[in-house]
């Protein structure tokens, strides 16, 4: 049966297992046809399932998580308002359709993982890998215990920066993520470091979003708080170059190290070459050289050395006109 949870989750998950930045779009429709193909359904099985495979794929690697978020998105639009489940209903008791259905699925979800995540953490609040022999409330190294702790930290960390990425697509409220950061920020003077280490993490990825006008207060209050944490001798010193990368990320206002930043010259020829190429094929041309030239100007470094050359043009040619003289 093409329906069954068993084939949507196989087909899901090889699809999933694909996905690149450069084949989103052809991937992320083939998942969402998966998923429509249930219309009609009032248990929302199949929705439901697509949405916990794409969050363990999220959790399992970082390199897309932007990638998923997107995703989330799409699906979001563009799931059939005809899915439903019966068991979840709005604050009326009307069922709630289609794309807040699965808006609700995905938050249920990642509350549900990041706790799942956090009690390992609190498990073995000591980090593993720097453990060789068996102490009190510890993993053996290598250990199956040692393995499952170790997993559940690396996803605990690809699940708060693929939080951050539903956010800066408005899947997640601003709400939800003051909320986290002060639940990070609680126990600051005697911090966890998967804690610290899942705000720089979440910081560094909404940073520039969350900080507007009206959060910055919110914002110097936490900013303020890892300042003093840099000086926590219980913290390890990787975790104090963290926490001091984000308050260096915050003073260049979120733009990372290396940003290579076009003048507005630039810029606005950029904007007038995306203007009239569809107008004139020799302006765009025209305005390419222009922006060439522009670019080589500024790549060139300025030769501030004097030159031995005459200021005056006629002693110029008065030296360049003179009989060569042997003695």
């Amino acid at each position: 049966d093409t329906n069954s949870p068993e084939f949507v989750e196989r087909k899901v998950k090889a699809q999933l297992n694909k996905i690149t930045p450069q084949n989103y779009d052809s991937i992320s429709n083939q998942v969402i046809n998966w998923v429509n193909n249930a219309e009609g359904e009032k248990r929302g099985n199949v929705l439901d399932l697509a949405t916990k495979l794409m969050l363990e794929q999220a959790a399992a690697t970082a390199l897309f998580s932007e990638t998923f978020a997107r995703m989330s998105r799409k699906m979001m639009e563009k799931c059939s308002a005809s899915i439903q489940d019966s068991n979840v209903r709005n604050a009326a008791g009307e069922p709630i359709l289609g794309g807040h259905l699965f808006r609700k699925y995905l938050l249920s979800r990642c509350k549900e993982y990041s706790e799942l995540c956090w009690s390992f953490d609190r498990a073995g609040s000591t980090d593993p890998s720097t453990q060789d022999h068996k102490s009190e409330g510890q993993p053996i190294m290598f250990s199956d215990e040692y393995y499952a702790i170790c997993k559940a930290k690396r996803e605990g960390l690809n699940l708060i920066r693929f939080m951050g990425e539903l956010f800066k697509v408005q899947l997640l409220t601003e709400r939800i993520m003051h909320e986290t950061i002060k639940q990070l920020l609680a126990k600051i003077n005697d911090p966890r470091e998967e804690e610290i280490e899942r705000l720089c993490i979440l910081l560094a990825t909404i940073g520039q979003k969350l900080d507007t006008p009206k959060a910055k207060g919110h914002v110097n209050v936490y900013l303020g708080k890892m300042e003093k944490s840099v000086d926590n001798n219980k913290l390890s010193p990787r975790l104090r170059c963290k926490l001091l990368d984000v308050i260096e990320l915050r003073k260049r206002n979120w733009i990372p190290r290396g940003t290579v930043l076009e003048s507005p010259a630039t810029i606005q020829l950029h904007e007038q070459v995306t203007t009239l190429r569809g107008m004139s094929n020799g302006m765009a041309l025209m305005l390419d050289l222009l922006l060439r030239a522009s670019r080589k100007r500024m790549e060139q470094p300025k030769n501030n050395k004097p030159t031995n050359r005459p200021a005056n043009p006629v002693a110029r040619n008065r030296l360049r006109m003179s009989p060569l003289v042997i003695a």
